[in-house]
């Protein structure tokens, strides 16, 4: 039988089996099985196939001798943060060892379930991939794939993962734990062809015990093999991706242990003079003998210095756990803020003997928070207004294998707007929340709950078919994982759930959640983004014009927010002067992939693959409505000149959709007529073109007006719609706004008529990275003409070339309905510019990237990549 005619019946077969292996009851099994049993003879063929495709002439020997050689766990390099740190030979250094598991990982789009065994010679069709790994990004977008346009129209299907590990002899007598941060979608786990688990839901982090499975030594490999079925199509709203595409990580301790998910940290009072820190924790003993030990917690504060400690004894129970509670105060506590996100370190320390047998430091912030229907949101006793954005998990060309500072650099830019919090609309990757910690952004976090026992679509493959078997574990799990967290402020047991909490057992299923919730945090509030039961919920979340409707109700029992509202400003325009309003949570942040054509003129879907809806686009280049929000949020003053013709003034705009702007200075005709904006928040705006003023204005109340300006103070301002607006003839040259305060001039925008294409530029983030294997450099790609001045109708096809120590992992261009591939070393600019991601190897050294378009001079830059370097 040919390979293609192969191919052919085993998708034939997973087709037929894939509803099979999803949790969707017995009778469904049954159904799928009963309708393969024609073809069930074919499963016989596999291990056939198999050594065909092992044995096949065209694979070299040095290939073979090189395929799936299994590593030497303290070879892979240590990556977590706090952990690192060479091993020495002949034992561990440490007590407990986080070791990064991103390496060296083999993956196949297939399925053959022999791969999971250990006797199994892989095929050559494997390839080396390291996670984080979305495979859905390197197949071409198609209007006909099953994912559809709430999917991104992106490839899916069904894959395999396998790594090979070798552990040292002295590992023997320890406790090995394997955390994955997020497998999409329905994932199936084995190690040494033991089954160990699945997980259905693609965003939750979970970990399963491989102790009892292992081996060790030289020459004893252990076989880590995951299956990952993504195929079961439309199974989301929006882009899921396809793979492993988070972290992953191996934890060597004692069997006498400390979990973090199982260590509770909160400080009920925090003030200036004095905070009160409370740890529980859960010491796990693994053992056959009762054990006598002291758990010794001590605050470290940024320098390392010892700032509070407490230390009790405890008698062990054999093969169980024990709970402890230790109180602590801290003198004159530096407090943790948006302003001032400061992080003291609580290390927990199992003593046994006067050895230190185990050792787990958590990241803290010492801050209180509260939420009061009279006075409002506050944090440290400071009142605040949520000035928010909903944010999804892909990254536009990466998709949502996302590097740690991809994610961080969009929310770096989303605070320099003015942000002050992100609504996570699904769970989201420790790294992730460790920045928003890092960087001062308060969380909303929600789990993945946006379907119960009832489906939105009828036929999909949606969480409602797992809801009852997983739903109390996926919000266990994503609670427990991220509590200690202090930038996390708020919890959703669910997303916009309609019918759902209304039919069947809606209200049990809600109050078995927040059950959940509160058993296991009991600090924080619980609500539904969208509204429901609110007599059941601590806050009350609105969207949309259901927002708009309860803000102005009389009736006030608890504080009310707008989890998702448009890009205008009647949330704010109520939230003035009434505290029981504490903010808003704009949809949405960044355009993502998936729920196809969202925000655009028409809803258009194919070939657009993407939302119109964000401040920022694909590659987390600001949009014009970003400095809007900007003006609106931000303390600096701002002005920023846009530009609209009259006929995208008079076209119609979706409800999540913006005017029709630019903000360039080239235009067709000099006798073209333009409405030229100034989004600002400054006192008055006087606009020059060519040196020649045309009026300076100032505010003027009209709400029809799409530029905003803030008069009651930085928190939330009252909106007055400004009107700094000029109808314009367009003549080329420089068209200026200054903006003033009190008559002084604080802020400038200009714009400049762009000549023909002359060069191109590339400007890095960063001179220098890690040299990791995960670091990245964000390289913007600019054509500008001969003066330096952006090129806005620029669409040239830019080649890339790399050499040294880095790769090109992702090229982006903002554009939504650009079908070009984001992992190719080639793409057009869009409005003249383009962003290619860059990653480090693991080696040390000096890479050079090399851009080139046809009739441009090329364009060339160099980035250091330092082993153990840390940005400061």
């Amino acid at each position: 039988m040919s390979r293609k005619n192969w191919d052919s019946l085993t998708r034939l077969l997973q087709l037929n089996l894939k509803n099979s292996l999803l949790d969707t009851g017995m009778r469904e099994v049954r159904a799928a099985f009963i309708r393969t049993a024609a073809l069930a003879a074919i499963v016989f063929f596999m291990p056939l196939y198999a050594a065909m495709a092992v044995t096949d002439q065209s694979e070299t020997a040095e290939r073979k001798e090189s395929f799936m050689q299994p590593a030497t766990v303290f070879e892979v390099e240590l990556e977590a943060s706090g952990n690192a740190g060479a091993v020495r030979v002949g034992g561990m250094r440490r007590v407990r060892e986080r070791i990064g598991f991103d390496f060296d990982w083999y993956f196949l789009k297939g399925d053959l379930w022999n791969h999971r065994t250990v006797g199994h010679t892989a095929a050559k069709r494997w390839r080396l991939v390291q996670v984080p790994h979305d495979w859905s990004t390197e197949y071409p977008l198609a209007e006909s794939n099953a994912s559809g346009p709430g999917g991104g129209f992106a490839e899916t299907g069904l894959g395999w993962y396998r790594k090979l590990f070798v552990l040292p002899e002295f590992c023997r007598g320890k406790r090995i734990e394997i955390e994955f941060g997020g497998i999409s979608t329905n994932s199936q786990v084995w190690i040494n062809d033991q089954y160990l688990g699945r997980r259905p839901n693609g965003y939750v982090s979970f970990k399963y015990d491989l102790t009892e499975h292992l081996t060790y030594g030289e020459g004893q490999p252990n076989l880590l093999a995951v299956r990952v079925n993504n195929s079961a199509q439309p199974n989301s709203r929006w882009y899921t991706g396809s793979g492993i595409y988070r972290h992953v990580w191996l934890t060597i301790t004692d069997k006498c242990y400390l979990d973090p998910w199982e260590t509770f940290i909160t400080t009920p009072i925090a003030t200036k003079d004095k905070a009160e820190i409370i740890t529980k924790t859960i010491v796990f003993n693994e053992t056959e003998a009762e054990r006598n030990v002291q758990l010794r917690t001590t605050v470290l504060d940024k320098s390392g210095e010892e700032v509070a400690s407490s230390t009790g004894a405890m008698q062990l129970v054999k093969i169980g756990q024990t709970e402890f509670s230790q109180r602590m105060e801290l003198a004159s506590p530096h407090l943790w803020s948006v302003d001032d996100p400061y992080l003291y370190v609580v290390r927990n320390e199992i003593i046994e003997d006067g050895d230190v047998i185990d050792a787990l430091d958590t990241n803290i912030g010492v801050r209180v928070l509260d939420f009061d229907v009279d006075t409002g949101f506050s944090l440290n006793g400071r009142p605040m207004k949520l000035k928010g954005v909903n944010l999804h998990h892909d990254a536009g060309c990466v998709g949502v294998a996302v590097p740690d500072r991809v994610a961080e650099r969009r929310l770096e830019v989303i605070k320099s707007l003015g942000c002050n919090a992100v609504r996570l609309v699904k769970p989201r990757s420790g790294a992730l929340m460790d920045i928003c910690d890092r960087i001062g952004l308060m969380v909303y976090d929600e789990g993945y709950l946006d379907e119960w026992e009832y489906p939105r679509d009828e036929g999909g493959y949606h969480y409602h078919r797992h809801f009852k078997r997983w739903a109390q574990a996926d919000m266990r799990d994503t609670v427990k994982r991220n509590r200690n967290h202090p930038s996390v402020i708020l919890w959703s047991v669910g997303n916009e759930l309609g019918d759902n909490v209304h039919k069947g057992k809606g209200k049990q299923n809600l109050e078995m959640l927040v059950s959940t919730v509160n058993q296991h945090d009991g600090t924080r509030p619980v609500t539904i983004s969208g509204g429901s039961y609110h007599e059941l919920l601590d806050v009350a979340d609105f969207h949309y014009g259901g927002f708009l409707h309860f803000a102005q109700q009389p009736k006030r029992d608890k504080p009310i927010f707008g989890g998702e509202t448009s890009h205008y400003g009647d949330p704010y325009f109520y939230a003035n002067g009434h505290a029981h309003i504490i903010g808003q949570f704009l949809w949405a942040g960044a355009d993502y992939l998936g729920e196809t054509g969202v925000g655009s003129i028409d809803h258009s879907w194919w070939p657009s693959h993407a939302t119109h809806v964000g401040l920022l686009d694909l590659c987390s280049f600001k949009k014009p409505r970003a400095y809007h929000r900007q003006a609106l949020w931000s303390d600096e003053p701002v002005v920023y000149l846009v530009c609209e013709t009259q006929n995208w003034a008079k076209r119609p705009m979706a409800f999540w959709g913006w005017p029709q702007v630019a903000s360039h200075w080239n235009w067709e005709s000099e006798s073209e007529e333009l409405n030229v904006r100034s989004y600002t928040n400054c006192d008055s705006v006087e606009l020059f073109l060519n040196g020649v003023s045309l009026g300076e204005q100032r505010p003027s109340g009209d709400k029809s007006d799409y530029s905003l300006r803030q008069t009651s103070g930085p928190d939330m301002p009252r909106l007055i719609i400004d009107k700094p607006l000029w109808k314009v003839d367009f003549r080329a040259g420089v068209i200026r706004a200054v903006g003033k305060n009190g008559g002084k001039v604080v802020a400038t925008h200009q714009l400049a008529t762009a000549g023909k294409p002359s060069k191109i530029r590339l400007t890095p983030d960063r001179s220098t990275i890690a040299a990791d294997g995960s670091d990245v450099c964000h390289v913007v790609v600019e054509v500008l003409d001969d003066k330096g001045t952006l090129v806005p109708s620029a669409q040239n096809l830019v080649s890339y070339k790399i050499s040294g120590n880095g790769k090109i992992i992702g090229i982006g261009n903002g554009n939504q309905q650009s079908l070009e591939s984001t992992r190719s070393n080639f793409r057009k600019v869009y409005k003249g510019r383009s962003l290619v991601i860059v990653q480090s190897r693991r080696q040390a050294g000096q890479i050079s990237l090399v851009a080139t378009t046809a009739g441009l001079a090329e364009a060339k830059i160099e980035i250091d990549s330092e082993e153990g370097y840390k940005r400061k």
